[in-house]
């Protein structure tokens, strides 16, 4: 049997958003009390550096599926950011 090194604390899917080129990047980052909360990161194209803004509320209580569907529902917010460069 065939075992893929895989690192479970760096897991990052990408998933490609309706109506744009940039995809998200959806993944859990630890927080200061160790504890995991869900992230989607979009950013422009290019190598950057960028700037960054962070759209956040709740406290991840609600998972990936919450992210996946702001990402999905509010995307223009994100686009437009994407636009300016962030």
């Amino acid at each position: 049997m065939h075992q893929v090194a895989l690192d479970p604390e760096h897991v990052t899917i990408t998933e490609d958003v309706e109506g744009s080129e940039i995809p998200v990047h959806l993944m859990y980052i630890e927080t200061r009390d160790g504890l995991y909360a869900p992230i989607g990161l979009r950013k422009p194209v290019g190598d950057g550096p960028f700037p960054l803004v962070l759209l956040a509320s709740g406290n991840g209580g609600e998972g990936m599926a919450w992210i996946r569907n702001w990402v999905r529902t509010r995307g223009h917010i994100m686009d437009r950011l994407l636009e300016a460069g962030f």
